[in-house]
């Protein structure tokens, strides 16, 4: 629903069409889960850490889950793929993330016993305070017409980012809440199907 992921569906679209007018050979898409590293962790950080990482923040039980993928999984699924796959003969396209996705109470587990990030106290949230907050705040962006942003030359527009008559703005702000109360978690079983095996994880990555 963001502006990034209607850019990176519209790229997709844009690649196949260019292979299916042979004009690109060999053609292979990766979709990837949110990457991470020891340095870079913002989509955990978004979903378990307080502004200023004053604390860690519970939504409702903790057990929702979200695939993630750690950087040096992605690097070698890339040298795996340039050894293994020779010319093809069709599109591959593949979800790319870490073998098993990761509750959030794992992810605030592995933060605070990593030395990396913080040791704070966690603070536990109900998720229909959360629903309430992101409807209060959704409310203060007033309806617009639907409208969609359209390309030079003769390629289809984008999806409009105004739905229904919301805003894209109010509909970003609901989403909110659906990223923190419902599982996130990305069909890898045909990157799996290719025989490659990730090896990295969210406890390899900031506890090792």
């Amino acid at each position: 629903s963001s502006d990034y992921a209607v850019s990176k569906l519209d790229a997709e679209r844009r690649l196949i069409a260019l292979s299916n007018d042979g004009i690109i050979r060999n053609l292979v898409i990766l979709r990837l889960a949110p990457v991470y590293d020891r340095d870079w962790s913002f989509n955990f950080d978004r979903r378990v850490l307080a502004p200023f990482r004053m604390a860690y923040i519970r939504f409702g039980s903790g057990l929702q889950r979200m695939s993630a993928l750690a950087r040096p999984n992605l690097v070698d699924f890339i040298e795996f793929l340039i050894h293994r796959l020779r010319r093809l003969t069709q599109i591959k396209i593949f979800n790319v993330c870490d073998a098993d996705p990761y509750e959030f109470n794992t992810i605030i587990r592995v933060f605070k016993k990593s030395g990396i990030r913080p040791n704070r106290p966690v603070i536990s949230v109900p998720l229909p305070a959360v629903w309430l907050a992101t409807r209060i705040a959704g409310s203060l962006f007033f309806n617009k017409p639907p409208h969609a942003i359209t390309t030079k030359h003769e390629n289809p527009p984008l999806p409009p980012f105004s739905k229904g008559g919301i805003s894209y703005k109010k509909e970003w702000i609901h989403s909110c809440y659906d990223k923190l109360a419902s599982d996130l978690v990305f069909d890898n079983e045909k990157m799996l199907g290719t025989g490659f095996r990730p090896v990295h994880s969210l406890e390899t990555i900031f506890l090792s």
